[in-house]
């Protein structure tokens, strides 16, 4: 039992974990609410489930099964709480807030064109996402908005978020790259560093979400 409840507990924490470096958020502090409190629930239960287990070894009569038991019951009744309580975990909130979001917004239909050319030259003329480590704030900078604004161009006006506008760039020149026979000599890892990549499980995820193939099954459709 202390086995499967051990493994219950790692294997979650690696599923938030991965999700939260995919979307470059804080282990501690992602701004999901119900991560949060999941994550806490199981730290909680796993120093409970470890001590439990101490028990299980150096008592004689059924303490440490007794625990086990209970903190089992109380990590599913948690659960069942904040799965009825938090109808973010279960039924993520459609994109219509997202417009109530920039209500109060001064971005007006003049300056929403002029900064989406100005983003649009940036983008291909400077060829800014080569950059790995391009934030949202310093792209911001350099088109003279606010951070805020820029998100608010990007979401209504393209429907992106600042990670997928970027990493679309960055597909488009290794699919470049991968179709040019000048670097078919080199690896896919060379060519999305290359692009603006710095990670590998980052470009594997946005080449397929993009392309609806990894890379490497995309080379292979070129030869």
């Amino acid at each position: 039992v202390n086995i499967s409840l051990f493994s219950y507990i790692s294997w979650t924490l690696f599923l938030i974990l991965s999700y939260t470096s995919l979307r470059r958020e804080s282990f501690w502090y992602t701004p999901v609410k119900p991560l949060r409190w999941l994550l806490r629930i199981l730290l909680i239960f796993g120093i409970f489930s470890v001590y439990a287990a101490i028990l299980s070894f150096t008592s004689e009569d059924d303490t440490g099964d007794i625990y086990i038991t209970t903190a089992s019951a109380m990590i599913f009744y948690v659960l069942s709480f904040l799965l009825i309580s938090q109808s973010a975990l279960i039924n993520p909130p459609k994109s219509a807030p997202e417009k109530k979001k920039y209500e109060k917004s001064n971005l007006d239909e003049q300056m929403v064109a002029k900064a989406l050319e100005k983003l649009q030259a940036s983008m291909e003329a400077e060829k800014l996402y080569l950059n790995s480590n391009l934030t949202l704030p310093e792209l911001a900078e350099k088109l003279s908005l606010s951070t805020h604004h820029l998100s608010q161009l990007l979401n209504e006006q393209l429907g992106k978020n600042f990670f997928d506008f970027i990493n679309e760039y960055r597909i488009k020149a290794m699919q470049e790259k991968l179709s040019d026979s000048a670097f078919s000599h080199f690896k896919i890892e060379e060519i999305a560093y290359d692009c603006g990549f710095n990670s590998k499980s980052v470009f594997n995820t946005a080449f397929k979400k993009f392309t609806g193939k990894t890379p490497s099954e995309y080379r292979k459709t070129l030869i």
